[in-house]
């Protein structure tokens, strides 16, 4: 029969300050001290570090990157990986430039046009899998897109 404290108190060492001088039961009873320099050594702390901001990055960053179309109409956009953009409007003008995502649901377009200086424009984003909005103008203008399946 597995006893709650044979699971719980290795974890209850590591959660207070990663003191690992109590002993641990193990089966049949006996008892076995931990090693105390497991997980001091920087290495550990340094790769579970890492892997905790590793997580963290994948679970919040979203998946713009692909070609999206405004839904009911002919405008497209598509996000690449390095940070740039192609836009074409409804009219069939097109647009490129560098977008950048600002944190809280923000993002930046800087938009290049010929012989003029670059257009920065702000907006808001949200995703739901394949559906993304953008708002301008505190929300006076929305698009909405679908993604295009390639």
């Amino acid at each position: 029969m597995i006893h709650r404290s044979n699971i719980v108190t290795p974890f209850r060492s590591i959660l207070n300050g990663w003191d690992l001088t109590e002993e641990t039961k193990i089966s049949g009873g006996r008892k076995r001290p931990m090693k105390k320099d497991k997980f001091k050594s920087p290495f550990f702390f340094l790769l579970a570090m890492g892997l905790l901001f590793f997580m963290i990055s994948c679970a919040s960053a979203p998946k713009l990157a692909g070609k999206w179309r405004e839904v009911g109409k002919t405008a497209t956009i598509e996000f690449l990986e390095d940070g740039s953009f192609k836009a074409v409007d409804n009219m069939g003008m097109a647009v490129s430039g560098k977008y950048t995502l600002l944190g809280n649901g923000k993002i930046k377009f800087e938009i290049g046009h010929q012989g003029s200086s670059k257009e920065i424009v702000e907006g808001k984003f949200s995703m739901q899998e394949d559906e993304l909005v953008i708002s301008f103008g505190n929300g006076k203008e929305i698009e909405r897109y679908r993604r295009v399946k390639q």
